[in-house]
């Protein structure tokens, strides 16, 4: 049962910083993109390892990157969490990439010591 106690105070983590509102799909992109370090991803690769469709990815990304987020009305109201940097490819124009942020790194950091803690 410790892999279960030591999971459990992985997933405090992230949901300190996430302010309460992550979702398993929120920690596979984290986590893949933690694994894919220091090389970024394409959206259409992490759609791809994490089973999503093209509209649920950028939803998604829009929350755990900078951009803004909508309410439950549909009105913008806050900043992404800021653990996740977007950018274009430069090498395909049409292409998005994401990595960790300074921030996601450190998130992740933290999640693999409380995970590896007895």
């Amino acid at each position: 049962m410790q892999g279960i106690r030591n999971f459990k105070k992985g997933l405090k983590v992230l949901q300190k910083e996430a302010k309460g509102d992550i979702k398993i799909q929120h920690m596979n992109m984290l986590i893949e993109l933690a694994l894919s370090s220091p090389e970024p991803l394409t959206y259409a690769e992490m759609q791809d390892r994490c089973d999503m469709t093209k509209a649920s990815m950028s939803r998604n990304m829009k929350l755990l990157g900078e951009m803004m987020i909508k309410d439950k009305s549909g009105q913008w109201e806050d900043q992404g969490l800021g653990l996740v940097s977007v950018r274009m490819n430069p090498f395909n124009t049409r292409e998005l990439i994401a990595e960790l942020s300074e921030k996601g790194v450190q998130l992740m950091k933290q999640l693999n010591k409380a995970v590896l803690s007895d």
